[in-house]
């Protein structure tokens, strides 16, 4: 293995890790409020999709049943 290669992995290591405990650091620091609304806005989402997709699957059966049917 290259020596120099061999450095710049390490340095490149080293460096993902810094940009991780930034990331860490500045998440901590958020205010609890906007964490909780982050939550809950995920939450709603979440929810809007599974009305989405029960919708979704009412309709599909609601097609089986017609094409059986008929």
């Amino acid at each position: 293995m290259n020596r120099n290669n061999f450095i710049y992995k390490v340095e490149a290591a080293f460096n993902h890790l810094q940009y991780s405990i930034n990331d860490f650091k500045e998440f901590f620091n958020m205010d609890i409020d906007d964490m909780l609304k982050f939550i809950t806005t995920l939450q709603s989402d979440i929810d809007d999709f599974k009305y989405e997709l029960f919708e979704f699957e009412l309709r599909l059966r609601a097609l089986r049943d017609k094409l059986e049917n008929n």
